[in-house]
C-alpha cells in the first residue's frame, strides 16, 4: 500500500503591519515570489512585500512617483544585485555634454523619485514637461545615436526588468533608423508607459 504526501510549498511568515503595527500570518512560496501586495487583516490597507530567498521586506504602498530614489534604490536592491546595479548605472545623466537638457529630463528624472538635494533633478521635473520636450529628446537622441548610445542602453536595461515595454521603446530609438514622425510616436508611447509606470503602486509592471 503506498501513502500520497503532498509536501507544501509555502511557508507561514509573520507581518508585521507598516501602518497599524499588529502582526498577523500569512502564506508565502518558499521559492521567493518577488513582489506580492497583501492587505492587512486588521486595518485594510495594503501592504507590499518584496521577498527574495534569504528574507522578506515590506513596504508601505506608494506611487512610484511619490518614492525616493533610496526606496526605489532599496527595492532594487530586493530583487536582486544585477537589479541594482542597473538602477545605480541608471541615475546618472549622459556623458555626452550638449546644449539640450531634455535628454537627461525624459530620460533620467523619472528614475530619480523623489530627491531631496539641492540643485538635484528629479521626478517633479519630468513632471513639468511638455509633449514637445519628449519629442525633442527622442530627436536629439535619434540624430546623435552614437553620443547617446551608450546611456541610453543603461536605462533600457533597467527598464527591461522594470517595465519592458519602456525597454522595447528605448532599444528601437537606439537601434532603428526612423523618420521624424515615427520617433515622435516613439516618444509619445514613451510618455503614455512612463506615466502608467510612476501611477504605479508596484515597482515591476509586465
Amino acid at each position: 500500500m503506498s501513502i500520497n504526501v503532498k509536501i507544501s510549498n509555502l511557508i507561514k511568515r509573520d507581518i508585521l503591519c507598516t501602518y497599524c503595527r499588529n502582526k498577523f500570518m500569512i502564506e508565502l512560496p518558499k521559492e521567493g515570489i518577488g513582489i506580492k501586495i497583501i492587505k492587512c487583516p486588521f486595518c485594510n490597507r495594503k501592504i507590499q512585500i518584496l521577498q527574495n530567498k534569504e528574507n522578506i521586506t515590506l513596504y508601505t504602498i506608494k506611487k512610484n512617483k511619490d518614492r525616493t530614489w533610496k526606496e526605489l534604490l532599496d527595492m532594487c536592491a530586493e530583487l536582486g544585485d544585477k537589479i541594482c546595479w542597473d538602477y545605480v548605472t541608471a541615475l546618472r545623466g549622459p556623458d555626452f555634454v550638449s546644449d539640450d537638457d531634455s535628454v537627461k529630463y525624459v530620460f533620467t528624472c523619472p528614475l530619480r523619485g523623489k530627491v531631496k538635494y539641492p540643485l538635484i533633478l528629479d521626478v517633479n521635473k519630468y513632471e513639468s514637461l511638455s509633449l514637445e520636450d519628449f519629442e525633442k529628446a527622442f530627436l536629439e537622441v535619434s540624430n546623435n545615436k552614437e553620443e547617446y548610445g551608450h546611456y541610453i542602453f543603461h536605462i533600457e536595461d533597467i527598464w527591461l526588468y522594470l517595465n519592458p515595454k519602456i525597454s522595447r521603446i528605448l532599444s528601437d530609438l537606439r537601434l532603428l533608423d526612423l523618420d521624424e514622425d515615427s520617433i515622435k510616436k516613439l516618444a509619445h508611447k514613451y510618455k503614455k508607459y512612463m506615466d502608467e509606470w510612476l501611477e504605479n503602486e508596484e515597482i515591476i509592471i509586465k
